[in-house]
């Protein structure tokens, strides 16, 4: 039963809890990134990480899965990375290719990856967006600032190339057990 002296709380009240439902009648899974929320279903973040080297901000890291589910390699998922600094798209080549080795020793294809790496990996700028997309085993799309720069195909590619960020072998453990939401 409503009193009349807080008859103006009950309208404030009800009034927010309606603006409140419109605001969140979003989905829950809105990423804020077209690319991921167009190519995953109902993609959901499950971990991020900041990256840093000698205490410099490189990017913030961000995985995403279909509706948050816990990380699987074989299923779906995106990978964002969100650029604090201007980096070089041959060093992020020969950066990449580098980590490869060390995860997975040295291997006859390497030098093939990086050269189908030359159209995936272009200059980033301070607040540049790239996002990988694992479709599949043998397939990652890559997308600079939501325009798609790439299809890499590759036998493997998925685990050899992500990898880097969330193996269990990855350089950055802690990174990883972030990203993949504690696992």
């Amino acid at each position: 039963m409503l009193y009349k002296w807080n008859w103006p709380i009950n309208n404030w009240l009800m009034a927010g809890a309606m603006a409140l439902a419109t605001l969140t009648g979003a989905p829950a899974f809105a990423t804020g990134v077209p690319e991921v929320e167009s190519r995953l279903n109902n993609p959901a973040p499950i971990g991020q990480a900041r990256v840093r080297w000698l205490g410099i901000s490189l990017y913030q890291a961000s995985l995403f899965t279909p509706s948050g589910s816990p990380f699987d390699w074989s299923q779906p998922f995106a990978l964002r990375l969100d650029y604090d600094q201007d980096i070089d798209g041959e060093r992020l080549i020969s950066t990449t290719i580098k980590e490869m080795r060390r995860l997975e020793g040295a291997r006859e294809d390497h030098s093939d990856i990086a050269t189908k790496l030359t159209s995936c990996f272009r200059d980033v700028q301070d607040g540049d967006r790239y996002v990988a997309l694992a479709q599949g085993r043998d397939r990652i799309g890559f997308w600079l600032n939501g325009t798609q720069v790439c299809d890499l195909r590759h036998d493997g590619i998925r685990e050899r190339l992500l990898g880097i960020w969330l193996s269990e072998k990855s350089r950055m453990p802690n990174l990883t057990r972030q990203l993949r939401g504690g696992q």
